[in-house]
């Protein structure tokens, strides 16, 4: 189908709302494929690979780095291509000095839990946190926390945070949010100083790109601490493999600079592509919209045109000519 509802993967962060802002793509033309929908440490591919037969190894994906796709390689998957992050994209995300801060202002994102993994004990978890960064408190000034949603809505764990004087925010829900890496970029600015207790996290890769002085402190075990879903070909954030690979990051390491190149390397900078380059990928350009149409069989022609004529009515027909269609 060419046209009508995005997957909602590719939703995920804003992702599909960025690419077709970066592209200028007035119509509703769909991604052929499954998005990278946040930094992973083995192939970019979500969910359970083990249950993947030829049909989803022959499926289209996009990837974000050259270990990502090199992974999916591996994996048997056939059809994949790397794009580089979809926060790449981004009008503002260009890389600049001067958005580097002298003060000493720190942005904390730690450990999150997901609305299908959710902590053990996520009070335990805060809790144990909250103690570990006391040290930082007297390092740095002002200190912000940002949590996900789901940890943001829990009053008591806010009120942790609280409790030392740390302001808590948040970005809101990841999923139909076309604002969220926009927010997350407003944010993110503001500081000098960005941290998290984990490297499975987006936000340390986002920060490094933005040359922000990115530091890991804080002890957690994700297998442990999470009710995460288990699978055989499932590669957990190794705590141990990623200090062997980044110890600049490590907080006894980092050296008061922003090691940006790590963020350029994860974010697959390299793989970044034009407006051009990004709409020939997709087929997003008016040949290959005719190549399509015709090529679709009769049902998914009729959810195409129904899915541009939904779309034609919901954004440009006046109010009075919709008034009177409803009558």
């Amino acid at each position: 189908m060419f046209f009508g509802k995005e997957h909602s993967g590719n939703q995920m962060y804003g992702h599909y709302y960025v690419l077709r802002k970066y592209t200028n793509t007035k119509l509703p033309y769909r991604i052929p494929g499954r998005l990278q929908h946040g930094w992973n440490s083995d192939c970019g591919m979500s969910g359970d690979l083990s249950k993947h037969g030829e049909k989803e190894k022959a499926a289209r994906y996009f990837v974000w780095n050259r270990h990502n796709l090199e992974r999916s390689a591996e994996y048997g998957y056939r059809n994949v291509t790397a794009i580089g992050a979809p926060f790449l994209y981004l009008p503002a995300a260009i890389p600049s000095e001067a958005n580097a801060s002298t003060s000493k202002s720190l942005l904390l994102f730690p450990i999150p839990a997901s609305e299908f993994e959710n902590f053990v004990d996520p009070l335990e978890t805060y809790k144990r946190y909250v103690q570990e960064i006391e040290e930082l408190l007297s390092l740095f000034e002002p200190v912000t926390v940002c949590l996900y949603w789901l940890q943001y809505e829990n009053k008591e764990i806010v009120q942790l945070f609280e409790d030392k004087g740390i302001p808590v925010v948040t970005l809101g829900h990841r999923d139909n949010n076309p604002y969220f890496l926009m927010n997350f970029q407003r944010l993110v600015e503001k500081y000098a100083y960005v941290s998290s207790n984990i490297f499975g996290t987006s936000a340390i890769y986002y920060s490094l790109y933005m040359r922000k002085k990115v530091f890991i402190y804080g002890s957690t075990n994700f297998a442990e601490e999470i009710n995460h879903i288990r699978w055989e070909t499932r590669k957990l954030t190794n705590h141990d493999e990623f200090s062997k690979l980044y110890p600049e990051l490590l907080w006894e390491n980092f050296d008061d600079k922003s090691h940006y190149w790590i963020g350029e390397k994860e974010l697959g900078l390299e793989f970044k592509k034009t407006p051009s380059e990004l709409r020939e990928i997709f087929g997003w350009t008016p040949q290959n919209f005719v190549i399509n149409f015709v090529k679709q069989r009769p049902y998914e022609l009729k959810k195409s045109l129904y899915g541009l004529i939904v779309y034609i009515y919901t954004n440009f027909l006046p109010a009075k000519i919709k008034n009177m269609i409803k009558k």
